[in-house]
């Protein structure tokens, strides 16, 4: 009989030495060993190893059962999930360009730190809710279709008055890929 693998805090060169959320992930996807696989999204994944370091080391192990559901999401939507997990932080990101994985980790961090004893409880529902958030099928806002991520509703509006493109001008959130077609004049 097999033991179910012991999960741990932080980054690990090799099995031997321990293993992550992430790099458990990456063995359930048939990758090289890393706690960044290609088979998750990277800003999910930047949640799920946050959380990971963050729970006790009961609450750690309680996370495996996530290991195979995180397996293949690689399209996210990203600002959805900056928002679901600023907003349970109770902190708002700063305006301009977005580095959204180092966003939510920070974001988990402080749910963590602000849920004090029942931080294991409170970050499996953030995980739960952001893997939730990113298999729920929503409509393509853009025109051509060809979108890697889904847009929240409050932002399809603005995306159809430009054609597709966001428009710059009161936009909270930007996204980098999105920053040269703001520029662009609409038609």
């Amino acid at each position: 009989m097999t033991r179910p693998p012991v999960l741990s805090r932080g980054r690990h060169p090799t099995p031997g030495h321990g293993q992550c959320l992430m790099e458990l992930v990456s063995t359930l996807a048939g990758e090289v060993w890393s706690d960044r696989p290609a088979a998750v999204h990277p800003v999910l994944a930047a949640v799920a190893r946050a959380v990971n370091d963050s729970c006790t080391a009961p609450g750690r192990q309680r996370l495996l059962p996530f290991a195979p559901r995180l397996v293949g999401v690689v399209r996210a939507p990203t600002v959805a999930l900056v928002l679901r997990c600023t907003g349970e932080a109770g902190v708002r990101p700063l305006r301009g360009r977005l580095v959204a994985p180092a966003v939510v980790a920070h974001a988990t961090r402080v749910v963590a730190l602000r849920a004090g004893d029942a931080r294991d409880d409170v970050l499996h529902r953030l995980l739960t809710d952001c893997l939730e958030l990113c298999r729920t099928p929503t409509t393509k806002c853009f025109p051509d279709g060809k979108t890697g991520d889904r847009v929240p509703g409050a932002l399809a509006g603005r995306l159809g008055a430009a054609g597709g493109r966001v428009v710059r001008q009161g936009l909270r959130h930007d996204r980098p890929q999105w920053t040269a077609a703001a520029r662009s004049p609409v038609r």
